[in-house]
């Protein structure tokens, strides 16, 4: 689901959650102002510092509050955050290495993957309706590696090693951006791999049909409106966070803490709009039609013989070679979505029935579903090269130019 687990109306609504190593715990809503006034007082502080903190009511305002210990100056209670914290669970450790050092690697070969791929696909000959989408997916899958790695890959470095707050006050005021952004890159990166997937089975299953269908200007409709309706599904998440602040004694000043809204914690926008329609979007609607689309290109590649490879016409060989490619991406896709599927299904389950699965079982495929979708956002690239010898031709010509001008600037 798109809306933060420990935010979600299906666990601990309403209890602060504080680390023990921090001198943190769970508390009640209403034992937030007297925990504040005690905290502060201890500390020689005016509780009036922090007025956002005073009568809070707000459960998803986490509050970092150091240790109360008089025998320890303030400067190292500030410093004793920067550390590795440790992996107190296998859960962690898994959290970590998915997010972090495997997502660090895979963002950065997917930009450049998909960066190549756009600029070869450009380059091919004839440039066709196919060519525009695979393009347009291509911008898409960086838009959502990108966001990933904004909102999820810095956030875990900074929460095992504490040496990013300047980019944690960049994610708390723009968490919903962030959120929109990658967001829009998910929505767009299915929408466009169905929309590809539709135009070959157009031009495999309806041939006649292909040459008005098939064509640039529709492609270029079709990626206009894929963008213009990703953008308004997720237009809404905005409203459902705020930014509230909190007085932070080492930094001596405000820092920015996102909150949830009341719009959060409606049914219509949180079961409605967060939970079920995220389900139909991400899981039934891309992974259904798909599905079909698959078995009817395949059973109608066997029975007819107008896209053949073995023919010796070159419109048929691209075509083949377009069919083939597109049917890959469609099956990769199909694959690495399932899990992030069953997530789905599993945060439904968790909100009608919060006790019929457990978060031992639930945590380890959110995480792992993530993962699996980044990598969905990455692989087309490589797929391209297995699938087309022209393209990998055309990925060392791109290489070797983009060499022989570097040494020309250097020379220059």
């Amino acid at each position: 689901m798109e809306g933060h687990k420990e935010s979600s109306p299906g666990f601990a609504k309403g209890y602060l959650n504080m680390d023990s190593n921090s001198t943190m715990m769970y508390l009640p809503q209403a034992s937030l102002p007297n925990l504040v006034t005690t905290l502060f007082d201890n500390m020689n502080l005016n509780a009036t510092s922090a007025p956002s903190l005073l009568g809070s009511t707000d459960h998803s305002a986490d509050r970092l509050l150091p240790s109360t210990d008089r025998s320890v100056p303030v400067f190292l209670k500030c410093l004793s955050g920067y550390r590795m914290k440790s992996f107190s669970s296998w859960r962690r450790y898994l959290r970590f290495t998915l997010h972090v050092p495997l997502m660090i690697i895979i963002g950065a070969l997917g930009l450049a993957g998909n960066i190549l791929s756009f600029l070869v696909i450009g380059r091919e000959r004839p440039f066709t309706s196919t060519s525009i989408l695979l393009r347009a997916l291509a911008a898409a899958d960086s838009i959502v590696l990108i966001g990933f790695i904004l909102r999820n890959t810095l956030r875990r470095i900074h929460y095992y090693v504490v040496l990013i707050n300047a980019y944690m006050e960049f994610y708390h005021l723009t968490l919903p951006y962030l959120k929109v952004l990658r967001g829009f890159g998910k929505t767009a990166s299915i929408l466009l791999t169905v929309s590809v997937a539709v135009e070959r089975f157009i031009a495999v299953c309806k041939p006649l049909k292909a040459a008005s269908k098939c064509t640039k200007r529709n492609a270029y409709f079709t990626v206009a409106g894929v963008s213009i309706v990703s953008f308004i599904y997720r237009l809404p998440i905005p409203f459902g966070y705020k930014v509230k602040y909190y007085y932070d004694p080492c930094a001596g000043r405000l820092r920015p803490k996102y909150a949830t809204t009341d719009l959060y914690y409606n049914p219509i926008y949180y079961v409605g709009y967060v939970t079920l329609l995220a389900l139909v979007m991400k899981a039934i609607f891309p992974i259904a039609i798909l599905t079909v689309m698959t078995f009817r290109i395949l059973r109608a590649l066997r029975k007819s013989r107008n896209i053949d490879i073995s023919s010796s016409g070159t419109q048929n060989k691209e075509a083949s070679l377009a069919t083939i490619r597109v049917m890959a991406v469609v099956i990769v896709f199909i694959v690495l979505e399932l899990p992030e599927g069953l997530y789905q299904i599993i945060g439904v389950v968790r909100i009608f029935s919060p006790q019929s699965v457990e978060s031992y079982w639930s945590d380890p495929t959110y995480y792992i579903s993530r993962f699996l979708t980044q990598i969905n956002c990455f692989i087309n690239f490589f797929i391209y090269c297995a699938t087309g010898r022209r393209f990998r031709r055309s990925v060392v010509e791109v290489f070797s130019k983009s060499c022989k001008k570097t040494t020309e600037l250097r020379n220059t």
